[in-house]
């Protein structure tokens, strides 16, 4: 097909022969671009455990990270050797080479940087020049995580929810129209970063007064009295509010994700850096209690919340050899520290494993002396009470104590 195209500031006339090849490319969210984006993945892998790769290492377990991967961004760490720059380039060519005659998909040389942390601008250069990309500097100023930077942050996006209510005409939306966009845009906006760091007080009611004087009608200019106070729009539905939820609320519950999920994900890779910087209790259910010292800003903050988490989860049993005796729930839905007190105070081990009071021989399980001297008379109604928690061994999983209206119940998970 010989077709004529009519273009540019003359209009002149541009010959072209056979058909104009179109393509849209690879999506992101494609079941093909995660299977091409593991491909990568494994190839590192494989890589750094033949030796022909070696990426960097974090804390005593030395756990190695030799890349990260976010949709289409991957960030690459090598050591700086030559050979081991050499190897990393022939694995992202073999990695194009295949993906490129399935996907059509490459690496942009344009956009890939090269960064060197603590050393000399000439050897970072000859690294660029063997990868054949150009070289950046990492930023100077402190990360956004960290004291003024955050807090920073946090005004900015206040920013931006103040910006967003200037494209509505809050005069011409009704009261319903109000608590649905409070709901579903005012509160969603700041909810990415409050799964990341602790919100400061100010920031969290600054948000909270833009949603109220957005939910009464008033603005900058205008001043409306509230006709509820807003504890009482904040409570849910059932208990008579409106089911907004409250910013430092909704911090602390997210942030306590991260103990959930430090617990449950075990074999993931931020938990295995977590262990390896700070170390795990015995239980491997949470990290150690020394973080004040030496921990990041974000994860000192994930840790202030344990106490508080640590009332709202109960533990199942498999084996023990996870659960704290005394010091987690798994009997009943507080610790048995917390119901037996007096007993805790003369245990023989106050931070003991649940197998650790099992012992198995022929006849059957026998349970452990559990205390450091002998019982008074008084102290034996105790000992009996606290027989009767002890239930047969089940399954260790680690369930959200969730609330009904009759009370408490176990929500387990899994």
């Amino acid at each position: 097909m010989v077709g004529e195209v009519k273009g540019g500031s003359d209009g002149e006339s541009i010959e072209s022969e056979g058909f104009f090849k179109s393509s849209r490319g690879l999506r992101q969210g494609d079941p093909l671009f995660v299977v091409v984006a593991e491909t990568l993945s494994r190839s590192l892998n494989k890589g750094g455990e033949k030796g022909l790769l070696k990426g960097f290492f974090v804390g005593d377990r030395n756990v190695e990270i030799s890349h990260l991967q976010f949709a289409d961004d991957t960030l690459l760490f090598s050591s700086p050797e030559i050979l081991k720059i050499a190897n990393l380039k022939a694995t992202l060519r073999c990695y194009e080479a295949i993906t490129e005659a399935i996907t059509g998909q490459r690496s942009n040389f344009y956009k890939s940087k090269v960064f060197g942390i603590n050393m000399h601008q000439e050897k970072v250069l000859g690294f660029a020049g063997i990868l054949g990309y150009s070289v950046d500097f990492l930023p100077s100023s402190p990360p956004p995580w960290s004291g003024k930077t955050l807090k920073g942050m946090l005004d900015h996006i206040v920013g931006r929810v103040e910006r967003r209510l200037d494209t509505w005409k809050r005069n011409l939306v009704s009261k319903g129209g109000r608590i649905t966009l409070i709901k579903v845009v005012l509160a969603n906006i700041p909810i990415y970063h409050l799964s990341l760091a602790k919100c400061h007080v100010s920031a969290a009611l600054r948000l909270e007064k833009i949603q109220r004087r957005f939910l009464w009608g008033g603005s900058n200019e205008k001043k409306v009295i509230s006709l509820l106070s807003w504890k009482k729009v904040c409570k849910s539905i059932k208990a008579g509010g409106l089911g907004i939820r409250r910013i430092r609320e909704t911090n602390q519950a997210l942030l306590g994700k991260w103990l959930w999920r430090f617990g449950e994900e075990g074999s993931q890779l931020w938990v295995k850096v977590i262990e390896s910087k700070y170390g795990s209790s015995a239980g491997r259910w949470e990290s150690v209690d020394n973080y004040k010292k030496k921990s990041a800003t974000i994860w000192r903050d994930v840790m202030k919340l344990k106490l508080k988490f640590g009332k709202g989860i109960r533990f199942r049993v498999y084996k023990g050899n996870q659960i704290r005796f005394w010091l987690n729930a798994w009997c009943d839905y507080r610790p048995l520290s917390d119901i037996f007190s007096d007993l805790f105070l003369v245990a023989a081990d106050k931070d003991a494993l649940v197998r650790d009071y099992f012992i198995r021989s022929e006849n059957g399980v026998v349970r452990a002396p559990l205390f450091r001297r002998d019982f008074f008379d008084r102290e034996l109604e105790l000992v009996d009470r606290l027989l009767l928690f002890w239930k047969r061994s089940t399954s260790r999983v680690l369930a959200w104590i969730k609330e009904s209206g009759s009370g408490t119940q176990g929500g387990f998970l899994g």
